[in-house]
């Protein structure tokens, strides 16, 4: 008989099986998480944001063509559901975009919908982790019915539907807006802080710019964001427990807490996990 204790059995096929001796310990609770993710063959979700953000909440898996949420013990938050997502969860604070069944919704760090999931589209607006997370504007550009509307991740209206023909997805708290053939630029509560009659404004959404150009007529010049709208960060002498600040990729930066680091992986156990396998983290067809 095979103690438990000493040894971790990988697969059982037709009365034989694969074990690996653990030297007599217990198997962590998260390692038998783990273990269960890999015999179901469940990997993390590979893709840009993934592996170029560090110190995320929680990070994304793929199970069996649908897309769910886990945290950094293996423990899954949000169950693997939906069909695709844009956003990431840099802390418990941010909300993401999820997709089931052709339509759009907003979910939390605890995985409830904030709205319903009804939506045709939704542009999530760039986060600015530099800001405390009091703060920060997490706002969405939603379209139902050919019509576009802002709404906060609490499912507050900002902006309804209607007031403009398009409304482009929120950066540095701004976002371009379209009437007939005009263009302007509104803040997140949908005050108009450029007028809509221009005849051309340049994309600054996921630019990470501080300006843009904009056209009128035979007119061309920059308009500097600081002069439309100054965003609130907190001040400096507020308690901030990361030490740091998240760029607009969801990376800390200028941070002296190990948890934080994204050169040190021992406190969320996963890459160490699977350090042995690393098909078993990549699995995706």
């Amino acid at each position: 008989m095979i103690d438990p204790k000493t040894f971790i059995i990988y697969q059982l096929t037709n009365g034989t099986a694969t074990i690996t001796r653990c030297n007599g310990k217990v198997i962590s609770n998260l390692q038998k998480r783990i273990n269960d993710f890999r015999k179901r063959s469940v990997g993390i979700l590979v893709s840009e944001p993934t592996l170029y953000t560090y110190g995320m909440y929680l990070l994304p898996i793929i199970d069996n063509g649908k897309i769910g949420f886990i945290n950094h013990e293996a423990e899954v938050v949000i169950k693997p559901v939906y069909d695709d997502f844009k956003g990431v969860f840099v802390d418990e604070y941010d909300y993401i975009c999820v997709k089931q069944k052709g339509k759009w919704g907003i979910v939390n760090s605890q995985g409830y919908l904030s709205c319903e999931i009804e939506y045709d589209n939704i542009i999530p607006g760039i986060v600015n982790y530099r800001q405390n997370w009091l703060y920060r504007d997490h706002l969405f550009s939603i379209n139902k019915n050919h019509q576009w509307a802002v709404i906060t991740g609490q499912d507050d209206l900002y902006v309804d539907f209607g007031t403009f023909d398009w409304i482009d997805g929120y950066d540095h708290g701004l976002a371009r807006v379209k009437k007939g053939n005009k263009w302007g630029i509104i803040a997140p509560s949908g005050e108009i802080v450029l007028p809509v009659e221009y005849d051309n404004i340049y994309n600054f959404y996921d630019k990470d710019r501080d300006s843009t150009r904009v056209e009128k007529g035979s007119e061309s010049f920059e308009i500097k964001f600081s002069d439309l709208y100054k965003e609130v960060y907190y001040d400096d002498n507020e308690y901030d427990p990361c030490d740091g600040y998240y760029d607009r990729n969801g990376q800390l930066t200028a941070s002296n807490d190990p948890l934080f680091d994204s050169g040190n992986n021992n406190n969320y156990g996963i890459m160490d996990a699977f350090e042995d396998d690393p098909r078993a983290l990549w699995n995706i067809d």
